[in-house]
């Protein structure tokens, strides 16, 4: 026979490993799934994905896929370059795009490979961004631009943090004096 102790705990556990369950990856800047470019650019597809349209002072992480348009598959072994120019003109130097190491998914069974960059965006407004491609099927250049504002809040984050304090510390405070009443 189970005792009221232990239903109190069995209970408080099951609990404490629903919300844990329940609670998705965080990234520190978020999901890289915000699409900038999508389009097609000489005989390339290419796609420039960043965590958010409007992006807060500071580092900023570019992905770009690229894509043969004859064959729509993933290119590698390409030369790809960033330059970052600032709302007040000031041309960052360009930074070359490296490859990730794809993390793996259950979900797909293929990786895109994707030339990522981190460029320090520290001016407030409109960057433009030039991506330079060279590879086997020619040279083309992507362009795009970014908001850079002065900060985002993440209200997501925020009431994720809240909900855990106030459902996790409730619940520890039951438990422990469930453990002190000894039974």
């Amino acid at each position: 026979m189970i005792t009221k102790r232990i239903k109190k705990e069995l209970l408080l556990a099951v609990i404490f490993f629903y919300i844990l369950g329940s609670i998705s990856i965080v990234y520190g800047n978020g999901s890289l799934g915000v699409v900038l470019v999508d389009d097609i650019s000489g005989p390339y597809k290419v796609e420039v994905k960043s965590y958010a349209k409007k992006l807060p002072k500071g580092p900023a992480h570019f992905s770009i896929y690229i894509f043969d348009t004859t064959k729509n598959e993933n290119l590698e072994n390409l030369n790809v370059t960033y330059t970052a120019i600032s709302p007040s003109g000031k041309s960052l130097a360009p930074f070359i795009g490296y490859i990730e190491d794809p993390i793996p998914s259950l979900g797909i069974e293929e990786m895109n490979i994707s030339y990522d960059s981190d460029i320090l965006l520290d001016e407030i407004g409109i960057w433009k961004l030039k991506i330079d491609i060279d590879g086997p099927l020619g040279k083309t250049t992507v362009n795009t631009q970014v908001e850079i504002v002065s900060m985002i809040i993440n209200w997501g984050l925020i009431a994720g943090i809240l909900t855990i304090i106030l459902l996790v510390l409730p619940m520890s405070i039951i438990w422990i004096r469930s453990i002190n009443k000894g039974g």
